[in-house]
């Protein structure tokens, strides 16, 4: 399955990637907000999210409000 993981932190980015490629997740990653709502909008994007809640750009607060926001058929957890 396919999962984003967004962080800023490159140290904890990497260590929670690493688990959870353990875990069988197809993780791609980005260090900011305004990143992982591209990366979600995307018509093969994820479906499955991790967000920071404090990253730059657009807080994980913010991306959720605007994912939630988006008229799409597909649903995406966050």
């Amino acid at each position: 399955m396919k999962l984003l993981l967004a962080e800023d932190d490159p140290l904890t980015r990497r260590l929670l990637q690493e688990q959870l490629q353990e875990w069988q997740y197809d993780v791609s990653t980005t260090a900011t907000g305004t990143d992982a709502l591209k990366a979600l909008c995307q018509p093969d994007g994820p479906k499955l999210a991790i967000l920071d809640w404090q990253m730059p750009g657009l807080s994980g607060v913010e991306v959720c409000k605007q994912i939630r926001g988006l008229k799409s058929g597909t649903y995406i957890y966050i």
